[in-house]
């Protein structure tokens, strides 16, 4: 996102879900002594999560440049004004989980039935045009809904894709079943080499 940004501008990033900071702070190393002066408004509403990405922050001597906001996502686009030279990025939960998940287990990942709860909450909330937006998610995620919203609202600049085989969440046996079944609905995308692997 840093590099699309116009130059010689003052930014504020707005990380919703931030959880430990890391991508934003090593998005920062990166950026070095640019010609961005970038502050991150830093949104969590696992307090366990705030404090380990304030401890990070405080590891990586960024302080001044960080503000935190103990929030959930969707009070927080409620109330928050975008301005102009704001920015969002976002590793929002994107998980597909069933309702009878527990909420504890799964809340850094859980994403609702579909995964597209906080996706789709953040496309569509009231956000400027001009408003520039990084955000993570996967083929898990309800794709054709998710990719609707982004044709009908916004212009994407950039996009990669990094084929993951099912891990610590997506291979446990509280969600596995239920993206199986998603996917043979066509609500996920998941493939599935000779071997039996599944990825996303």
């Amino acid at each position: 996102l840093l590099t699309f940004l116009p130059r010689g501008r003052n930014f504020k990033l707005v990380d919703l879900g931030s959880g430990s900071n890391l991508p934003t702070i090593r998005a920062l190393d990166l950026q070095g002594s640019g010609s961005h002066e970038i502050d991150v408004i830093s949104v969590e509403v696992v307090p366990e999560s705030m404090a380990i990405g304030q401890n990070n922050v405080t590891a990586a001597r960024l302080d001044a440049r960080y503000t935190f906001v103990l929030e959930d996502i969707n009070s927080f686009l409620g109330r928050w004004e975008f301005g102009a030279n704001q920015a969002i990025v976002t590793n929002p939960p994107y998980l597909p989980a069933p309702t009878d998940v527990p909420d504890k287990k799964n809340i850094p990942v859980n994403g609702g039935s579909d995964g597209s709860k906080y996706l789709q909450l953040i496309l569509e909330g009231n956000i400027p045009s001009g408003t520039w937006v990084a955000m993570q998610w996967s083929s898990l995620s309800n794709p054709l809904k998710i990719i609707g919203i982004i044709e009908e609202r916004y212009d994407v600049l950039y996009a990669v894709a990094h084929r993951t085989s099912f891990g610590k969440y997506t291979g446990s046996a509280a969600l596995k079943p239920h993206l199986l079944r998603l996917g043979d609905q066509g609500i996920a995308v998941i493939e599935t080499d000779a071997a039996g692997t599944n990825y996303f």
